[in-house]
């Protein structure tokens, strides 16, 4: 059974390479594991808060619940990718490994088969998208629920979201810069530190709706506020707030709607609006993280 805390972790496939892994203290078997899974850009201790609110007895008293969050290679405190980088298949082959080999034995050490074990994951960003591609690779994983965090939108690559079919006049120099500056930060061809090659995602995932969640689990999607993202983009790129809002943040709502449709409609729930968060959700408001997370547990322990 795991030991509580951060720890240095391998896997078969790259057994010199540390991953940096936090594992919730397992005295006995779990109901279900929670999976957190980062963005590129904030590393897997931008989940503390949360992993102390998921930890809490109390609070979830009714389901005990298990946890892992950890830095894929190249990120955070993990060892880079002895390969020089990544693909998603791959990260999704690495995810796999690691709950094989790592989270079986230390929560289900009673079971053969991970995919006989009750999961529930809780992405931020492009973790949205590995969740996806991780159901899509194991259908018969047992997943249980499913919390996207700001998804990052696969299907895109950002720069065509401010390239409408007709421009208007007044908006043409705004657009042109937003343009510019997605293109040179964040276009699925510019590179990364953690060498996350992206340029497949929009090949795998083309659809904001599609395919749907083999499980049929409960889904959650929450999005950012967009007052607090537009006035980020505006101080920090330059791309005024209304075009923000006019083009990226109506974007992401009718994605977030979309996640919304990957399992059947009494199941789904949002897209939310996390008050007062930017794209980093579980660091802006892990309270929120953790009630949302409650709500699903008790949907989850209602069919029981």
């Amino acid at each position: 059974m795991a030991q509580q805390g951060w720890q240095k972790v391998t896997i078969a496939s790259a057994p010199k390479a540390k991953i940096n892994a936090f594992l919730s203290a397992a005295e006995e078997e779990a109901d279900a594991l929670v999976v957190f899974l980062n963005g590129l850009m904030l590393p897997a201790r931008g989940w503390q808060a949360v992993l102390d609110g998921v930890t809490d007895r109390e609070r979830f008293s009714t389901r005990r619940l298990h946890a892992l969050a950890y830095d894929r290679f190249g990120q955070g405190e993990s060892d880079p990718d002895p390969e020089g980088g990544h693909t998603a298949d791959v990260v999704v082959r690495q995810l796999r490994e690691l709950l094989e080999q790592v989270a079986l034995p230390a929560f289900f050490p009673g079971r053969s088969s991970i995919d006989e074990c009750p999961i529930i994951l809780v992405s931020n960003s492009i973790g949205g998208a590995t969740t996806r591609l991780y159901a899509a690779a194991y259908p018969l994983a047992r997943i249980e629920a499913v919390l996207f965090l700001d998804s990052i939108i696969a299907s895109t690559d950002f720069v065509s979201i401010f390239s409408p079919a007709v421009e208007p006049e007044e908006e043409r120099e705004d657009l042109a810069k937003a343009r510019e500056v997605v293109q040179r930060i964040f276009h699925p061809s510019v590179p990364n530190a953690e060498k996350f090659d992206r340029t497949t995602l929009a090949g795998l995932l083309p659809l904001d709706d599609g395919p749907p969640l083999p499980s049929k689990p409960f889904v959650t999607v929450v999005g950012h506020d967009f007052d607090v993202f537009a006035r980020d983009s505006e101080e920090k790129l330059g791309t005024p707030v209304a075009i923000t809002d006019k083009y990226m943040n109506r974007r992401w709502n009718e994605y977030n709607v979309g996640l919304t449709k990957l399992t059947t409609p009494d199941r789904a729930r949002g897209p939310i609006i996390a008050q007062g968060a930017d794209h980093f959700i579980q660091r802006a408001r892990p309270d929120l993280v953790v009630d949302e997370l409650a709500k699903l547990c008790a949907r989850i322990t209602s069919l029981a």
